[in-house]
């Protein structure tokens, strides 16, 4: 994904230890929702009913 001359290569989905739960705190029903920002892209947080930004945008070449 890339923003003008800014880009980010993430996975949005990985396995998960149970001593640390990120996915399955935020999403619901192994649903996740992403969005694509001016500064980065966000995950949304369904318990606390926000975006939380999860990667910065890299300098472009």
């Amino acid at each position: 994904m890339s923003n003008d001359h800014n880009h980010v290569s993430l996975e949005v989905f990985w396995p998960e230890a149970a001593s640390k739960p990120y996915l399955s705190y935020r999403c619901r029903d192994n649903v996740c929702y992403w969005s694509a920002r001016n500064d980065g892209i966000y995950i949304y947080n369904v318990p606390e009913n926000k975006f939380e930004l999860h990667t910065k945008w890299l300098p472009g070449l």
